[in-house]
């Protein structure tokens, strides 16, 4: 039977704030697949930015390429929950502007 009401989250950010988004949004309904929670996968990643003259950056300078190395984690959510985890991760992300994938999921 085909349920599309699960969704794939991937957020990129230092591995010191996975355990506390983890919880976090785990206690709103997210990370869970039948009988267990905090369902979770994450590795690391490379990356790079040019922070503009308007930003204010976690890490790097303005107008400089910053190459660093992060976490991409994902985690699965129903749609009744969404809402609220995606603006719990916001609350809590270090970066002025966080990327929070959200995709549908096809789940059989």
């Amino acid at each position: 039977m085909l349920n599309s009401d699960f969704y794939k989250i991937e957020i990129l950010v230092g591995k010191e704030y996975i355990n506390t988004i983890l919880e976090e949004i785990n206690k709103l309904g997210a990370c869970r697949v039948g009988n267990y929670d905090l369902v979770s996968s994450f590795y690391e990643v490379d990356g790079c930015f040019r922070p503009l003259e308007q930003a204010n950056p976690y890490e790097g300078k303005i107008g400089e390429v910053y190459y660093g190395k992060e976490y991409k984690l994902e985690v699965r959510c129903e749609k009744k929950y969404l809402k609220k985890v995606v603006k719990k991760i916001r609350e809590i992300h270090p970066y002025e502007e966080p990327i929070i994938n959200v995709i549908k999921l096809e789940v059989f």
